[in-house]
């Protein structure tokens, strides 16, 4: 649990939030959960078996954005099967 809270002394206009705060968890069940009870406002990267359910939802809003990670697949060549040129090859083609 992160907890940020508003600095009273800012020098500029004060934050319009009192306080932040990130409950980071497991995805799963647990964190819908807690989006329907309103113990949370945002719910980051729902699994999919969860968009219908926020989606029926007339209170709640899903909305995509673009990510801004990268994934990459690091490949030992060092071991037998993977030392053939072939064989990587076809993990970039099933890929």
């Amino acid at each position: 649990l992160i907890r940020l809270e508003r600095h009273s002394n800012y020098w500029k206009s004060p934050a319009k939030m009192e306080q932040v705060v990130f409950d980071i968890s497991h995805r799963g069940t647990g964190t819908l959960a807690k989006l329907l009870r309103n113990e949370c406002d945002v719910l980051s990267s729902p699994i999919s078996s969860q968009i219908p359910v926020i989606q029926e939802n007339d209170n709640l809003e899903l909305t995509a954005t673009p990510a801004n990670n990268v994934s990459f697949i690091a490949i030992n060549t060092e071991t037998t099967a993977l030392s053939d040129a072939r064989v990587r090859q076809a993990l970039n083609l099933a890929i």
